[in-house]
């Protein structure tokens, strides 16, 4: 149940919602009722989202926050506190990793810090390190197959992504076309100047063309495409 300032913000999108209905027209994908209620919780969790990553910019982040052998691994912090120093695509590769497995609410980070770290064996996957050994990517994945069966040792994906395989042809096959996403222009900056060129400023023109640009990652999807331009 929502509380405090989340429940007033209910309300609030509800009555603008129908504010916009009676100036514009019914909106049919509304109907019935309960839809309209998935897409306000939806909007508020976006809203969540945002203000989480806002509140995170303002934090001090610990570098233990970027080891995966750490109990204190974060994805999302890492990505701030390499973002912060300028090290953007490293901090867009943790994005996506964290986009793509997901903070699942009991195992939390347990997949991706596995995955990230080869299981408590080295190296840490990041954009650099896989860029230069994918086959040895792929490799340690086939050789801890059996525990990434096995979700009370691997960890599991979060809810949104319960579904995605854990066979390692599948995980590399993520991270591989991701990376070349990532790449496609030689760094993430050149792939922004790359959107402008060509839908200009408009965010909203911008967003929807990186978002069609992702359709050409494996396995990650509508929502795990919203989910990682929100971040």
């Amino acid at each position: 149940m929502l509380r405090g300032m989340h429940r007033d913000r209910v309300a609030d999108l509800g009555n603008g919602l129908g504010d916009y209905e009676r100036a514009i027209g019914v909106l049919p994908g509304l109907i019935p009722a309960g839809r309209r209620d998935t897409l306000v919780a939806q909007m508020i969790s976006s809203l969540r989202r945002i203000e989480y990553i806002q509140a995170i910019q303002r934090r001090s982040i610990s570098t233990d926050r970027l080891d995966p052998q750490s109990r204190l691994f974060d994805p999302i912090k890492a990505a701030a506190y390499l973002g912060r120093r300028g090290n953007t695509n490293e901090a867009v590769w943790l994005t996506f990793v964290a986009a793509h497995f997901g903070k699942h609410r009991t195992d939390e980070w347990r997949l991706t810090a596995n995955v990230m770290g080869s299981f408590g064996q080295g190296p840490t996957w990041t954009a650099t390190q896989f860029g230069t050994n994918k086959p040895d990517f792929h490799a340690m994945l086939v050789r801890n197959e059996a525990l990434l069966r096995d979700p009370r040792q691997s960890g599991r994906y979060s809810n949104h992504r319960q579904y995605q395989s854990k066979q390692p042809d599948h995980i590399f096959r993520t991270f591989d076309t991701f990376y070349d996403w990532l790449f496609s222009q030689g760094s993430f900056q050149s792939l922004l100047e790359h959107v402008h060129r060509n839908c200009g400023q408009e965010p909203t023109a911008g967003f929807d063309f990186m978002y069609r640009m992702l359709n050409g990652v494996s396995g990650f999807g509508r929502l795990a495409n919203s989910i990682f331009l929100r971040c």
